[in-house]
């Protein structure tokens, strides 16, 4: 059997910590020196758990494949939820991060995956992306985003509907896959690379980096030509260029 994929959606209110202040239940079970915040992470931490629990228990029962875990808007940079903070819940309860990232922008999508990565020691990322259903975009930008997020370190991406694509948009997605097939291992296994010999203004640029091979991604956000040397990884001398057009 091959690993199933959980993608948890699930949300809390924003004032759970002044309702867990005001709670007497919570009062009760909250140790005398533990904090607020501290009482929520360590709460959360046992609700999520009893549900792997229960799923790996209905795995067990029915004799399914293993599975790796992860829920909506759960990210080691950021913590949205008190309840739910990352680094209380990874690796052990959940196997990956999934930043929420709806923007008509495919710039985001970089930064936030590159911002969640700077945090582990692997590529434990599948953001959460928008298809156009709350903003339209051009397929481009969801071939760049696609991109973006393996280049910067993510494994994968989801859409939480598909309702927003068009034939060009499954277009672009296929796109993306093809070259990120051709690449897998670079993608699968590859370090963010960090040093450049060369590193230009204006411009944005990340990649991967596995012995003397990389693949990187060099964006302007500029709506005009800028006239500048692509930036190129130390110790690479080999390169072959793609497009983002």
């Amino acid at each position: 059997h091959t690993s199933q994929w959980v993608f948890l959606d699930c949300e809390v209110h924003w004032s759970s910590l002044e309702q867990i202040a005001q709670c007497s239940r919570c009062a009760k079970s909250r140790s005398k020196d533990e904090s607020i915040a501290g009482f929520a992470a360590r709460k959360g931490a046992e609700i999520f758990s009893d549900l792997r629990k229960r799923l790996e228990a209905i795995r067990t029962e029915t004799g399914g494949p293993k599975f790796k875990m992860g829920s909506y808007a759960i990210r080691p940079a950021d913590t949205r939820y008190p309840v739910l903070r990352f680094k209380e819940l990874y690796p052990e309860i959940l196997n990956f991060a999934m930043p929420s990232i709806y923007s008509t922008l495919p710039g985001p999508v970089r930064t936030g995956v590159r911002a969640d990565r700077k945090e582990l020691d692997c590529s434990a990322i599948i953001p959460w992306l928008q298809p156009g259903t709350m903003g339209e975009k051009p397929a481009g930008y969801i071939y760049q985003e696609i991109l973006s997020s393996l280049l910067s370190g993510g494994m994968g991406v989801t859409y939480y509907t598909h309702h927003g694509f068009d034939v060009a948009d499954f277009a672009a997605v296929s796109k993306a896959l093809i070259i990120a097939r051709e690449y897998e291992e670079l993608i699968a296994d590859g370090e963010p690379i960090t040093k450049w010999r060369t590193e230009p203004e204006g411009i944005t640029y990340f990649g991967l980096k596995k012995g003397d091979h990389a693949i990187w991604m060099v964006v302007s956000d500029s709506d005009k030509p800028l006239d500048v040397m692509p930036p190129i990884p130390i110790n690479i001398t080999d390169t072959q260029r793609i497009s983002v057009q």
